[in-house]
């Protein structure tokens, strides 16, 4: 069996321009056409399990992805920060702690690697902590993750709606929704902040015609680079991506806000599409990057 610091959690940096679900199953296998390397199998999200109901259960935070390897190794994406490798021996210890709970986890690892189950509770308990230290799992939800939620759901809707009513008819909403976005990251990160556009802007009513669709997405697209490209601060494709959306959804379009993962190097990117045309980026950069989260 791997020693304890094998299969200690090693980061990698930060996301490469993005933190970006939610792609409606909570566990799911990548389709072949959305990960071009193959290499990730499985998308975990923190409600595939269930939610924490005893002090014994782990749960992954709502900013918490884990993406299974078909080397058996795991990576686990924080949307707030860094990517995370684990091994094949913390990836199966993981899965299984979050599928049922710590001794029985400890129970099968043991058994299918042979060995003494005392060694692997006691490795387990070390490795639960120090997930535990860096926020990528939790064992129940405090009062300050629904006070967040819930100020940032007030907050960002009263702004939301000031924008829309205040620059319904400006050239200027591009501009102000960039800013926005970028404020919205920084104070409640990406879940939060997602989640609250996702609740504004979410709802598609009456979409218009695929004959027109394509000709205004690709006029907002052209509006929100333009705009990035001068803006004063450093928005990248989070930003881009999440206005975009914004104001296509706001235009009827069924449009939908992709986070992807590429492996080698670990790196993630964000944009946003319509059926098969990629917007705020170009399609070619966005082939390397294996879809995992998508807000529809």
């Amino acid at each position: 069996m791997e020693a304890l610091d094998r299969h200690t959690v090693l980061s990698f940096g930060r996301l490469h321009q993005s933190r970006p679900t939610v792609r409606n199953l909570p566990y799911f296998y990548p389709q072949e056409h959305d990960r071009p390397n193959q290499m990730i199998q499985v998308v975990i999200l923190p409600e595939t399990y269930g939610t924490s109901t005893d002090g014994h259960q782990y749960t992954l935070p709502p900013n918490v992805v884990l993406l299974l390897v078909r080397d058996g190794t795991a990576r686990l994406l924080d949307l707030d920060g860094y990517f995370h490798a684990v091994s094949a021996t913390g990836a199966k210890m993981l899965q299984e702690t979050l599928r049922c709970n710590p001794e029985a986890a400890a129970e099968r690892v043991a058994a299918e690697y042979g060995a003494d189950v005392s060694q692997v509770r006691a490795d387990l308990s070390l490795f639960l902590v120090d997930l535990e230290r860096r926020g990528l799992v939790r064992r129940s939800r405090g009062r300050w993750g629904r006070a967040g939620t819930m100020l940032a759901s007030l907050l960002l809707t009263s702004s939301l709606r000031c924008v829309e009513l205040g620059a319904r008819f400006s050239e200027a909403k591009p501009l102000i929704l960039l800013t926005l976005a970028y404020l919205s990251f920084r104070l409640f990160g990406w879940t939060r902040t997602v989640a609250s556009w996702q609740r504004y802007f979410g709802e598609v009513a009456s979409p218009q015609s695929s004959q027109e669709s394509e000709g205004v997405a690709r006029a907002i697209d052209s509006a929100v680079r333009a705009t990035a490209a001068r803006h004063v601060l450093n928005v990248g494709c989070k930003e881009r991506s999440l206005t975009c959306w914004a104001l296509t959804r706001s235009a009827r379009l069924p449009t939908t806000l992709v986070l992807g993962v590429d492996l080698f190097p670990l790196a993630s990117h964000c944009w946003c599409e319509l059926d098969s045309l990629v917007l705020t980026d170009f399609e070619d950069r966005c082939e390397r990057f294996t879809p995992v989260l998508r807000y529809g």
